[in-house]
Order: C-alpha cells, then sequence, then structure tokens
C-alpha cells in the first residue's frame, strides 16, 4: 500500500501570546502524532528527528538550552513539554474562562468550542463541565432570546441550548436574504422609474414674453389653476412631484449603487468620492504615520499573485502586492486564525483613494512563512474586507517576488543568450548608440514659414555646464557646428535635473 506524501505541521511558534503557549503546544504535538502515525513512522530515531526538523528554528533553539533531554523520541517530547507547558495556574484559567464572550460574526458552534478548550484547562471536577460550560455560554453568548430560553429553563441540557442558538442564527440569515431579495426588487422597480422620469424630463420649449410695464391685476396672480404652479424637485428621486402623493418617494427602501446609502437613487447621490470601492493596493507614508490605499483590480484580470502564506499556522491565500508598503489582513481571515492573535490599535492610518479612511480595527504582530523563509510583519485588520494583502517587502523576503528594473542588463543572469550577446559584440552595448548610413528627413509641412526665435539670455550660473555639454555632444558626434544663417532658430533653454542639479538638460 502506497502511503500518500502529507505536509507536516507548521513549525511552533514560541513568542505569539505567551499566555496560550501551553493550550498551543498540546494541540501542536497532538497534531505532530496523528503526522507520524498517518506516513506509517514507527522508527523512534526517526520520529524524534522529525519533530526536532517541524518544530522550527526558535524552538529548536530552545530545545538546545534543555538538560537531560534524552536520545528517545518520548524523552525529546517530554523535555519541550515541561518547558513549554509547565504547571498551569488554574484559578487564573478560570478567571479567563469567565471573561469569555461571543464576538461578533461567530458562530454560537465556534463559541462553544472555544470555552470547551478554555474549560480543560480549568481542570473542573468530572460531572460539572457541562454545567459550567453551559453557564458561561448563557453569560456570554450574543443572542438575547438563547440567554431568555437559559434563563427561564433552568433545567435546560446543553445540547438543547445549543440547537435553538443554531436555529436562531439560521432564521436570522434567511430573514436577511429575504429582506435583501425585497429591497433588489424594489430597486428594479425604482430604476425604471428613474428611466421613465428621464424621458418625460424633455419638455417643449417654453416662450416668455416681456414685462408689461403696467402692472397685472392682483386677481390675475392668483387666477392660475393649483396644477399649472410649479412643484418642487425631491433630492431624492430628482421629480418634481415635491411632496409627493401619498407621501411615499419611490426612492424609499432603494439602495444607492454609488454609496451604498438606503433611500435616494445613484442619480442624485450627493455623497463626496465613493468609499464602497474594493481596496487592492496599499502604499505608505512613515513620516506621516499614514497608510494610502488605491484600487487597481479590473474583471478583466484573470491570474493574480496569490499565495499560500502560513499566519500563525495557518494556510492563508494572500496577494502578493507590488504598490503595497503594508501587510493587509481581511476580517473574515482573521477570525479564522486559531489561536486568534490579540489586536492593539493601529498607530497609524489607512487611506484609500481620494484620502478616504479605512475602518481598520486593529493590528497585530505576526511570523509569516513560505517557501521555507520566514519574516516578522505587522498586520493591519480591515472591517468588512476581501482579500488579504501582502505587503512588497515581505513578499521579496519570502522569495515570493522579484522585483527587475525594466532595461537593466545587470539582472540578466551570466551565461545566459543575452550575456553571450554581449560579450560577443561590446561596441553595440557601450557608448550612445547611432544608426549609420542613413540620412534622417525632417517633414515639414510647405505651407508653414520658417520661425526664427530670438535669443535668450543664458543664465551666469549654467553657462560653463552649458558650454561643457554641448562640447561633449559634439565629441559624440549628436549635434554639429552650422556656418552661416539658417530658416529655423530656436534658443536654448537649460534645465536642471532635480535629483541632480550638477547636470542637466538642453531644450
Amino acid at each position: 500500500m502506497t502511503i500518500p506524501s502529507l505536509i507536516p505541521p507548521p513549525p511552533f511558534d514560541v513568542d505569539n501570546d505567551p499566555q496560550s503557549t501551553a493550550q498551543r503546544w498540546e494541540k501542536w504535538i497532538k497534531r505532530l502524532d496523528i503526522y507520524l502515525e498517518a506516513m506509517g513512522i514507527e522508527s523512534d530515531k526517526q520520529r524524534r528527528a522529525i519533530l526536532l526538523h517541524t518544530i522550527g528554528n526558535r524552538a529548536y533553539d530552545v530545545f538546545c538550552t534543555l538538560e537531560e533531554t534524552g536520545k528517545s523520541y518520548a524523552e525529546a517530547k517530554k523535555s519541550l513539554s515541561e518547558k513549554f507547558a509547565p504547571e498551569i495556574n488554574v484559578e487564573y484559567q478560570k478567571f479567563l474562562f469567565r471573561r469569555l464572550v461571543q464576538a461578533d460574526g461567530e458562530s454560537i458552534d465556534c463559541f462553544h468550542t472555544k470555552l470547551r478548550q478554555a474549560a480543560e484547562l480549568c481542570r473542573f471536577p468530572e460531572g460539572s463541565v457541562e454545567s459550567e460550560i453551559k453557564s458561561q455560554l448563557i453569560s456570554g453568548c450574543s443572542s438575547a432570546k438563547v440567554r431568555r430560553k437559559g434563563l427561564t429553563e433552568g433545567d435546560i441540557l446543553l445540547k438543547s441550548l445549543l440547537s435553538q442558538g443554531r436555529l436562531e442564527e439560521v432564521a436570522s440569515k434567511q430573514a436577511a436574504g429575504m429582506l435583501k431579495s425585497r429591497e433588489g426588487a424594489n430597486a428594479v422597480v425604482a430604476e425604471d422609474a428613474e428611466e421613465e422620469e428621464d424621458v418625460q424630463a424633455v419638455r417643449p420649449r417654453q416662450t416668455y414674453q416681456k414685462r408689461s410695464a403696467v402692472p397685472a391685476a392682483s386677481g390675475a396672480a392668483t387666477s392660475a389653476a393649483p396644477s399649472q404652479r410649479r412643484k418642487l424637485q425631491c433630492y431624492r428621486c430628482g421629480r418634481f412631484e415635491f411632496p409627493h402623493e401619498g407621501g411615499v418617494c419611490p426612492a424609499n427602501g432603494v439602495e444607492c449603487r454609488k454609496c451604498g446609502r438606503v433611500g435616494h437613487f445613484a442619480k442624485w447621490c450627493r455623497a463626496k468620492g465613493n468609499p464602497s470601492e474594493n481596496v487592492k493596493h496599499v502604499s505608505a507614508a512613515p513620516d506621516q504615520h499614514e497608510e494610502y490605499v488605491f484600487k487597481c483590480e479590473s474583471e478583466s484580470v484573470v491570474r493574480k499573485p496569490v499565495f499560500s502564506v502560513s499566519v500563525n499556522g495557518v494556510p492563508v491565500s494572500m496577494v502578493a502586492d507590488t504598490g503595497a508598503s503594508c501587510t493587509m489582513m481581511s476580517e473574515g481571515t482573521f477570525e479564522l486564525l486559531s489561536p486568534r492573535p490579540k489586536l492593539r490599535d493601529s498607530d497609524r492610518t489607512v487611506n484609500a483613494y481620494g484620502k478616504n479612511k479605512l475602518n481598520v480595527i486593529g493590528v497585530f504582530d505576526s511570523e509569516l512563512s513560505s517557501n521555507g523563509e520566514s519574516v516578522t510583519e505587522k498586520i493591519y485588520v480591515a472591517k468588512h474586507g476581501q482579500t488579504s494583502l501582502l505587503s512588497c517587502e515581505a513578499s521579496q523576503k519570502l522569495g515570493l517576488l522579484k522585483i527587475i528594473k525594466p532595461g537593466s542588463v545587470s539582472q540578466v543572469e551570466s551565461g545566459g543568450p543575452v550575456d553571450k550577446y554581449i560579450q560577443s559584440h561590446p561596441e553595440l552595448f557601450s557608448g550612445v548608440g547611432r544608426m549609420k548610413g542613413y540620412q534622417v528627413k525632417l517633414h515639414v509641412r510647405e505651407d508653414v514659414s520658417p520661425v526664427a526665435q530670438p535669443h535668450r539670455r543664458i543664465p551666469y550660473h549654467t553657462r560653463e555646464k552649458l558650454e561643457k555639454e554641448v562640447k561633449r555632444l559634439e565629441e559624440l558626434d549628436i549635434i554639429e557646428k552650422v556656418d552661416g544663417p539658417t530658416p529655423w532658430v530656436t534658443p536654448v533653454v537649460v534645465a536642471p535635473k532635480p535629483k541632480n542639479p550638477d547636470e542637466g538638460t538642453i531644450v
């Protein structure tokens, strides 16, 4: 029987969240035992070697400092467990257990799993684990109906309470989907009404008479019928029918396609910019403590530089962005990390194109690994994000991207076909390139008269540099001196280069 090649667990992160080191180590060593059993490795020597190879550089450095590590797999495993999972402070673990609450967007099953993992470290008496988990579930759940049911029915089982929570979550999602479908139908009707209004907006041209010198009779001003008076224009739907008949605006309940808000058509949207644009590319301004985001994704792009990067041992699909100076992660991806890193407030702001600030809920430090390389990176978590971005610097350090300047000969691999051409014809790749045996003809329209512009005074501090440049161009046979009058005369303008003031461009 052929055993398939399986991917071993990622290296153990020693420095991430010291409070959960023991829990993470127990989970990691269990995954390693499952991997060894699946691969059919029974040799104790091989199992020990795989353990020391898989734990990573930082954990191996810690292993080298331990005493009495033995020579077997069990002894090495025991030494590392005593280091990373020492005696647990039960009272402190109970304190952490009582503080657990259901996070926004977290399902009740995920919350229950988190409570059960924390209860293992609390060492509750046998038989009371289910009761403790049920009590904390009632206290920390986000559903008021589940909490009310748990308080009113004291003898309810944990299994029944979880079933009630699942029903509430499914019902909420279905109700939201029905509401969204209803709003979509209203949007189609409102769009048809908006197109009809555009057609009706074409009115015949009105003619006006000059104002008479004799004032009109007092009764003429009120003789017009109420239906002929001009109505006000509604700033939500754009119709000249305000107030609307029945008091209901056609744009009521319609979602704007520009800003995403409800209550007006996109044609009459007053929002500045478009904050609903997808954020894809990031660049930084460290001096101003700001991050800038640019959108350069289109529907025509088929292939993206997407790579699998290990974040805290969890493989995450990230887009390697050459225009990003910081790494960003969506909130949905952050919720999938286990254990979930602790977020801290960001000391920088992230701006979208047009100076629109993004909603960054926090930042955390993590070690990213891919292709055998690792780098410590600061990751910003964006609320309602869709794609996780890998900064340009991190992409290069992980070996995922390589920046090569266009036309750079130095980047060509030695011994390649281009290098052979350069070595065999060195005269073609040095100096100024010129076309020989061909005279260029300047095509000028015959009906255009030549223009001789007057001479412009050259600044005194640039005269010496100009003379040197003209002499250099003559020696290179790029320009030549002309004796006598010429039909076309253009004055010389010296434009110093901003990065190198000593050099200049002759225009």
